[in-house]
């Protein structure tokens, strides 16, 4: 598009120059030969023959002007259009990809919730009474008597354990 306008702009200027050098031949043998004053109604008149030629042209000119931009115009919507529906299926298709990452993450916190609430303890029962008592003179166990059950509640899932006392040596208690 571009290389015709420019080869057509280019064309125009060559053929005003030779409508310029056909009339300065013109003028130049008119003088010399006398008739100057018959050269001028022919100039005149071809004067204005040339400026309505040029009147013609740049009306030409125009329309063609307005028609090929108007198609190019027409070209410039058309690949928007296309563009836009392209970006539109590249969304959507982005657009279910992160769906996708947002609903395996959200899979993956409930998961790490549960995990959290299973971490809590509570003793109803210690071991430091006994251990109070074993230590006063003839309180608590006897050197290698085994013991009877201590219970300690710990919520693990709501179950309950329960540790034996092992033996007791000296003052010191072994669990």
């Amino acid at each position: 598009m571009e290389g015709r306008k420019e080869g057509r702009k280019e064309g125009r200027k060559k053929k005003k120059e030779k409508k310029k050098k056909k009339k300065k031949k013109k003028k130049r043998n008119k003088r010399r030969t006398g008739g100057w004053k018959e050269g001028r109604k022919e100039e005149e008149e071809e004067e204005e023959e040339e400026e309505e030629e040029t009147k013609e042209e740049q009306e030409d000119g125009r329309k063609e002007g307005r028609k090929e931009e108007e198609e190019e115009e027409e070209e410039e919507e058309e690949e928007e259009e296309e563009t836009k529906k392209n970006r539109r299926m590249e969304g959507r298709k982005e657009g279910r990809k992160k769906k996708k990452k947002k609903k395996k993450k959200k899979k993956k916190k409930k998961k790490k919730k549960k995990k959290k609430k299973k971490k809590k303890k509570k003793k109803k029962t210690t071991t430091r009474q006994t251990v109070r008592d074993a230590r006063e003179p003839g309180g608590g166990l006897a050197d290698g008597e085994k013991g009877g059950e201590i219970e300690t509640e710990e919520e693990k899932g709501n179950e309950k354990h329960e540790h034996e006392v092992l033996q007791v040596t000296g003052n010191a208690l072994k669990i």
